[in-house]
Parts: structure tokens; sequence; C-alpha cells
């Protein structure tokens, strides 16, 4: 979007400063303003979007593409988990996210297959770099 913005403002550039050379054009003196005016927008439009993009990396916003809840409930039904908390996910560069998450899991499942199948858990749902910290129950 943002280059084809700069694109279409010099084609609006050329154009104007063409149609303001040809003599008895009505309004010709207006074309450059009418031009600015244009360009003024699309440059708007096209910065608006790469500063949200930006702003929202820098204040480590909630990814709008993952489902917290939906990751949470995919990771309590692994068997021997009781229980998921301070489940975080950040967006660090646009597509690519980390996560933290506490799980609590009975002292007798197997820890090593239970930290495997949470990982792939958000492995699945987008997020590639999990550290999980394990806490064992005693039931």
């Amino acid at each position: 979007m943002h280059s084809l913005a700069d694109a279409l403002s010099s084609v609006l550039v050329l154009l104007a400063g063409w149609l303001g050379q040809i003599p008895h054009m009505p309004i010709r003196q207006y074309y450059d303003v009418f031009a600015s005016v244009i360009i003024i927008v699309l440059m708007w439009v096209s910065a608006t979007g790469i500063v949200k993009s930006a702003g929202r990396l820098l204040l480590e916003a909630k990814p709008v593409r993952h489902s917290f809840s939906r990751i949470k409930m995919q990771c309590e039904d692994i068997d021997g988990v009781i229980g998921v908390h301070h489940l975080h996910i950040w967006e660090v560069m646009h597509g690519r996210s980390i996560a933290t998450v506490h799980v609590a899991m009975d002292n007798a499942a197997d820890h090593k297959q239970i930290l495997g199948s949470v990982q792939r858990v958000f492995h699945h749902n987008g997020v590639h770099n999990v550290t999980v910290q394990t806490e064992a129950i005693i039931a």
C-alpha cells in the first residue's frame, strides 16, 4: 500500500505539472493544489496502518490473531493437566509471537509428554516460541 501511494503520488505530480503548462486550461493554477491534497490523503491513509502496526509492537499489545481462551482450553484438555494460568502472548514482530504459561499438572503424569503437548498446542495456534513453567500438584 505504501509503495503504491508513493508511485501514485509521483504520477499525480507529473500530471499536475504537465496540465499546469498547457495554456488556456481552466483553473490551471489549482492543479498543483488538487494534486497536493490527494497526495496528503494517500500518505495519511498509508501511514496510519504503519503507525498502528508499529504502535502495537512497541506497546507489546495482545496479538489479535490468537484466541487466548481457545489456547487455554486446548491446554487444559491435555491428559494430566489440572489447570493453566498466567498465559501471556506478545507479538514481537509482525507475524511472530512469543508466549509464557504456567501449567499445573498431576504429579503422577508424564511431565515431558505434557510439556511436548503444550508446545504443540501453541505451535498449531501460530505461537512458535513458548516458555512453559510446570507445577506438579500432588493429588
